[in-house]
């Protein structure tokens, strides 16, 4: 039906656009909560697509999670507003067996003629862009362009090679510094590179949203945690930590998250690095919890009996946490550097970071700023009372080796902030 239709536009010189849509994360659904969920869920999104298209256009279920619109003659300029509505229509919450679910979708979008396009060829390009939306970052859309082709290539060799760095031991972690008020250091955030024997060092946007695509992320995921904590295990041994430091933190991916054996692997992980999980901090991103509130609830509750605790990542830009904030088991509120950057600036992203730390203060949450590179930024959050810190300001990411000396020195000299100051007076 979707062939015939974009055959036929083709014969008669019609313009159209195809519209291939992917649900974001939808596996993580199944995972969690089962397929009758799922199945219930495509139901829900599909009867919602339905009832918002009109009788012209032509629309399909590709395959599990996949659905293609075809819309004829319709301009660029209403491609790009029939996206953003395509994007909106989806991610509103939807109520499910009793389960708050929130789903979105990345769609990759093709116009067509074009020169000797078949209707495989217009399907492969909306495809190619599909892909190409999913690793930008999910819940965006793209148009096909013929330099897609050439990335969506270098993707799949990035890939390929992925399967080849955990056991040959391209992959690394490095190490950046929180720091406390006072600049000491009060923990650490790994974070991976890979160190490619043809490309160098890279770093963690060039490979890891592939990896969680395609679900290497698990195997790789698997492996941060082990090496993270065995690693803050021999820090503590060699007695180098400082007085001030109280976590090592890990980021933990959607898909990891969705496990069931997920809390089962961190408490092994934890006995066989002999470690309690005191120091140890797993941090979830605030849309990761807002795709299934209640079992994002129960799974915090059970990681929190091996003492472990819990940061929440990229606050303050999801959906609507803030009603769920006092029903998560959490301890950290990162506020994400997109609030942070130029933020002395900024009135409006002061009143916003303002908000979030009063509301962490008055549930006894801690509060650390990620990306602060520069020493207003840091004055500003300081003056609406944050008291820790992370970013390019104080150090970049480091290989654990290098950690030793800041960790021996502990205190990060700012230029411009009120502790340099109070020194030199």
């Amino acid at each position: 039906m979707l062939e015939e239709a974009i055959d036929n536009a083709n014969k008669t010189n019609t313009s159209g656009v195809l519209f291939y849509l992917d649900l974001d994360r939808f596996k993580t659904i199944n995972d969690s909560l089962g397929h009758t969920i799922g199945d219930h869920l495509i139901k829900a999104i599909s009867k919602r697509m339905e009832a918002w298209l009109i009788e012209d256009y032509t629309a399909a279920r590709i395959g599990g999670d996949e659905f293609a619109i075809l819309m004829p003659s319709i301009s660029t300029d209403k491609a790009h507003e029939t996206a953003q509505q395509l994007l909106a229509l989806i991610s509103n919450p939807y109520s499910i067996d009793d389960h708050l679910l929130y789903c979105t979708t990345s769609v990759g979008i093709s116009v067509f003629p074009s020169v000797n396009s078949t209707n495989i060829d217009v399907l492969r390009q909306a495809d190619t862009a599909l892909y190409r939306a999913k690793v930008a970052g999910r819940n965006k859309y793209m148009f096909y362009e013929p330099e897609m082709q050439a990335q969506v290539e270098s993707f799949l060799e990035i890939e390929k090679g992925l399967h080849e760095a955990l056991n040959k031991g391209q992959l690394e972690l490095y190490y950046q510094p929180q720091v406390n008020g006072e600049q000491q250091i009060v923990g650490v955030e790994a974070l991976i590179r890979w160190n490619h024997p043809e490309k160098g060092v890279l770093p963690p946007g060039v490979f890891m949203p592939i990896a969680e695509e395609t679900g290497q992320i698990l195997q790789i995921g698997n492996w941060i945690i082990e090496q993270a904590c065995y690693q803050y295990s021999r820090w503590r041994k060699q007695g180098v930590l400082p007085d001030t430091f109280r976590r090592l933190a890990i980021n933990i991916s959607p898909l990891q998250f969705s496990q069931n054996s997920f809390v089962e692997h961190i408490h092994d992980v934890l006995a066989q690095a002999d470690i309690d999980g005191e120091h140890i901090e797993l941090e979830i991103t605030e849309n990761l919890l807002l795709e299934n509130v209640e079992s994002a609830i129960q799974k915090m509750s059970e990681l929190k009996q091996y003492n472990l605790k819990i940061s929440i990542d990229d606050f303050g830009t999801g959906y609507s946490s803030l009603r769920y904030l006092k029903h998560l088991a959490a301890d950290v509120l990162k506020i994400d550097r997109s609030f942070v950057t130029q933020l002395h600036l900024d009135e409006s992203d002061q009143a916003i970071v303002d908000t979030i730390i009063m509301t962490a203060q008055r549930l006894n949450l801690e509060v650390i700023a990620e990306g602060v590179e520069d020493a207003n930024e840091l004055n500003t959050l300081k003056q609406l009372g944050c008291d820790q810190f992370q970013g390019y300001l104080f150090d970049k990411p480091l290989p654990a080796s290098e950690l030793i000396s800041r960790f021996e020195a502990n205190f990060y000299p700012v230029e411009g902030s009120p502790i340099i100051k109070a020194v030199q007076k």
